[in-house]
């Protein structure tokens, strides 16, 4: 029905204004310096409705200093979903603080929040809440815990900027919220993130920890761009099917996933916090965030159709589970998770062969890792089940109503084959 199509998995939101704002930048000589931090932190706090905003060198750091202002201290618990970035509770333990997992809902692959009060003891002091793949956590029953436990919370937003629970953006539930502006996220800065709070001495503690920080080096922010811009290049609708694509291709057949070895990021334990992560936001990526910003809602409401395409042409498929919502969600689709009842390797060889290539699942579940397995012994079988089975489908702002049926009809014809 459709001629052949390649749909990469990754979509770098960047843009020929946004591009064209960077190199003013560069030749003005306002990389590090400037006025426009202040005015994306303004318009990124009216955004998500909250009073205040923080821009930050990375969300990591946004997680560092969110658990300081708290006044965690060493030995303090946090509870933390156990389907997770790993860097999020190994930076958890190397503050000395010591990470609680608890077992997800199977359905959100976000925490169950009627597993978290019994995970609650004399030192848990917070809840950290990771938004997962675009998707608000339960955030009414976590603030009951807390607030029945006079316990704080932290938002984990880096996968989900503009998603909503109750008609509210998630980050303003919490005491404290924390965005990624990383590549491949709905607002990308070349790096960065973004803390966000209602309180105001919460927030000025924040700045005043961040006022002796020093910015990167002007030529690891210029390799950063070239970096992110040959990604946002080679896997650009246009230029994807003659360069990335086949180089994808060749590399599977080799047993490579060229696309994560460029980006992937090693599964190990900090002794100690890293001495670059203490950096400040610079004023080019601020300047990249405030332009970003303009087009989020049509940038998210795409993706949202393009997931409600994918859900409808694939209901009813054998051994699919599609993605669902939560009750009074805003799913932002920042990644279409697919959970295949049998092992979803040769699944995934089969489309990529028929120009669609998935994402393998990089998020862990965490007491697994070794340097985890003695914090805790309870079961997560919910992880565990979606960790050998969940992979993502293209489904980004890029993706035309034409690409969402070629994947619709050639996913059938693989599930076809492969059940």
């Amino acid at each position: 029905m459709f001629g052949f199509r390649a749909l990469p998995r990754h979509s770098i939101n960047l843009s020929a204004p946004v591009l064209r704002r960077v190199c003013d930048l560069i030749f003005s000589g306002k990389v590090l310096k400037g006025v426009d931090v202040e005015a994306f932190q303004e318009a990124f706090a009216g955004y998500v409705g909250s009073n205040h905003a923080l821009s930050v060198y990375s969300a990591r750091l946004g997680l560092y200093l969110s658990i300081k202002a708290l006044g965690l201290r060493e030995g303090d618990e946090v509870i933390v979903a156990a389907y997770n970035f790993h860097i999020v509770p190994v930076l958890i333990k190397a503050m000395g603080i010591k990470p609680v997992f608890v077992d997800i809902d199977p359905d959100t692959y976000n925490i169950d929040p009627s597993l978290i009060e019994a995970k609650v003891s004399e030192k848990t002091k917070a809840i950290l809440a990771t938004h997962l793949f675009g998707q608000s956590c339960r955030m009414d029953k976590i603030m009951e815990v807390a607030r029945k436990h006079n316990l704080k919370v932290i938002e984990d937003c880096a996968h989900s900027c503009g998603a909503e629970y109750k008609g509210q953006k998630v980050g303003t539930f919490g005491d404290l919220g924390v965005f990624s502006f990383a590549m491949g996220k709905t607002i990308t800065c070349f790096g960065g993130g973004m803390i966000v709070s209602g309180n105001k001495e919460l927030a000025e503690k924040i700045a005043g920890y961040m006022k002796d920080y020093a910015y990167p080096a002007k030529s690891a922010l210029l390799a950063k761009i070239l970096k992110i811009s040959i990604l946002f290049a080679v896997t650009h609708p246009l230029i994807y099917p003659y360069i990335g694509y086949p180089l994808s291709l060749a590399c599977s057949l080799l047993g490579i996933d060229v696309f994560d070895r460029f980006s992937e990021e090693l599964v190990e334990e900090w002794k100690d916090l890293p001495k670059g992560l203490f950096k400040r936001f610079t004023n080019l990526q601020a300047a990249v965030g405030t332009e970003q910003l303009k087009g989020i809602d049509a940038r998210i409401a795409s993706a949202r159709e393009n997931a409600f395409m994918l859900s409808k042409g694939l209901g009813g498929e054998a051994e699919l589970s599609l993605p669902k919502a939560a009750d009074e969600a805003r799913h932002i689709y920042f990644s279409y998770r697919l959970r295949l009842d049998r092992e979803p390797g040769p699944f995934r060889k089969a489309l990529l062969r028929k120009g669609i290539d998935t994402k393998p699942d990089d998020i862990s579940v965490c007491p697994e890792i070794g340097f985890f397995q003695d914090e805790d012994a309870s079961p997560y079988s919910a992880a565990l089940g979606i960790k050998r089975k969940s992979f993502g489908l293209p489904c980004s702002h890029f993706l035309e109503e034409a690409d969402i049926r070629y994947m619709i009809e050639k996913i059938r014809e693989v599930n076809l084959i492969s059940s």
